[in-house]
C-alpha cells in the first residue's frame, strides 16, 4: 500500500511540473507576440513618415532627399506606391539606370492605370539616354584624359560613361604632343579607344626677320634719327638755359623793383632747362650709338649668305626649353 501511495504521489507532482511548464511558457510567448506587433506599428509610422518627408521634398524640388527617403521607407514598407515615387526622384536626379530598374519593378507589382500608361510612355525615351562606355587607353599609359564637358577626369587605363552622342577626348602626358579622339556612341554602347602618343618637337622660335616685309637696316636708321632729334632737342634746352642763366647773372638786386621771389624762379627754370638737356643728350646720345651700330653691321653683312648670318633661336617643349645664338662670327 506505501508503494502504491508513492506511485501516485510522483504522478501528482508529474502533472503538475507539466502544467506549469505550459502555463509558464505561455506566459512568455504572450509578451514576445505583443512586442512584435508594437514593432510593426512602430515600423509602419516610422515608413509613414519618411513618405511625409519624401514628399515634402519632392515639392520643393529636393529630390536628393526624396529619393533617400523614399529608399528608407521602402525597406520597411515595401508598397508599388513608393517604388514610383522612387522612380520619380531618380528620374529627375538624372539617375537613368535607377529610374527604368523602379519603373519596370513597378509595372510587375502596381495596378494604378495612371501611373503605368506614365511609365510606358516616357520608359523608351529614357533608355535612350542611358550612358554609353568609353574603354580609355594609351602607350604609353598613365595619361591625362580629358573630357569635353566634363573636364580631367583621371589617367589612362580607365573606364568612364558618357551621354550618348558625340564625345571629345583629349590625351595629354609630359614630353607627348596632345592627342584628340572624337567620335559617337550609342546608348549603353562599350566603345575601346586606344592611341599612340607621339614624342613632341621643340617649337623653333627664330627671331630673324624676313626680307620681304623688313630690314634690319630700317631698325638702325630709325634709331638712329630719334638719336639726332633727341641731341637736337638738348641743344634747344641749353640754348634756354644759357638765356635764363644770363638773366639770373644781370639781375639788378639793389634795384627798388627788384623781387627775391622773381630771381628764384629764374634760377629754378634754369636748373629746370639744365636737367632736360642732359637727359636729352644722354637718350640721344645712346639711340645715335645704337642706330649707327646697327647701321653699320647691316652694311657689313648685306653681301654675306643667308647661312653666314647670325641667327637668335629659341625653342620650349614640356620638358624644358633653349636659347641661342646660330651663325658665324
Amino acid at each position: 500500500m506505501v508503494k502504491n501511495s508513492n506511485l501516485a504521489a510522483w504522478k501528482v507532482q508529474a502533472v503538475a511540473v507539466v502544467l506549469c511548464s505550459l502555463i509558464g511558457g505561455a506566459a512568455l510567448v504572450m509578451p514576445s507576440v505583443a512586442q512584435a506587433e508594437e514593432s510593426g506599428e512602430i515600423d509602419q509610422r516610422s515608413a509613414l513618415e519618411l513618405i511625409r518627408t519624401g514628399n515634402d521634398a519632392f515639392e520643393e524640388g529636393d529630390f536628393e532627399t526624396a529619393y533617400e527617403s523614399y529608399v528608407a521607407a521602402h525597406t520597411v514598407l515595401p508598397e508599388p506606391t513608393i517604388r514610383y515615387r522612387m522612380g520619380q526622384s531618380a528620374q529627375e536626379l538624372g539617375q537613368i539606370r535607377d529610374a527604368i530598374r523602379h519603373y519596370e519593378a513597378y509595372l510587375q507589382e502596381g495596378d494604378d492605370e495612371d501611373r503605368i500608361a506614365r511609365i510606358e510612355s516616357v520608359l523608351p525615351e529614357l533608355q535612350t539616354k542611358l550612358p554609353a562606355t568609353l574603354v580609355i587607353t594609351s602607350e604609353p599609359a598613365q595619361a591625362g584624359i580629358i573630357i569635353s564637358g566634363r573636364g580631367d577626369v583621371g589617367r589612362t587605363p580607365g573606364e568612364y560613361e558618357v551621354d550618348p552622342g558625340e564625345f571629345r577626348v583629349t590625351l595629354q602626358l609630359r614630353g607627348y604632343a596632345d592627342k584628340v579622339i572624337e567620335g559617337e556612341v550609342v546608348a549603353e554602347e562599350e566603345k575601346t579607344i586606344h592611341a599612340e602618343l607621339q614624342t613632341e618637337e621643340p617649337r623653333r622660335i627664330s627671331t630673324t626677320p624676313d626680307e620681304d616685309t623688313s630690314r634690319l637696316g630700317l631698325w638702325g636708321y630709325t634709331s638712329a634719327g630719334l638719336g639726332v632729334a633727341l641731341l637736337a632737342t638738348g641743344g634747344t634746352f641749353s640754348f634756354l638755359q644759357a638765356g635764363v642763366t644770363a638773366e639770373v647773372n644781370e639781375y639788378n638786386k639793389r634795384a627798388t623793383t627788384a623781387d627775391r621771389d622773381e630771381l628764384e624762379g629764374l634760377k629754378d627754370d634754369a636748373m629746370t632747362y639744365h636737367r632736360a638737356a642732359l637727359s636729352s643728350y644722354i637718350a640721344g646720345g645712346v639711340l645715335t650709338a645704337v642706330g649707327v651700330g646697327i647701321v653699320t653691321y647691316d652694311f657689313m653683312r648685306s653681301g654675306d649668305s643667308d647661312s653666314q648670318r647670325v641667327h637668335l633661336e629659341g625653342g620650349v617643349n614640356p620638358n624644358g626649353g633653349f636659347v641661342g645664338i646660330r651663325g658665324n662670327f
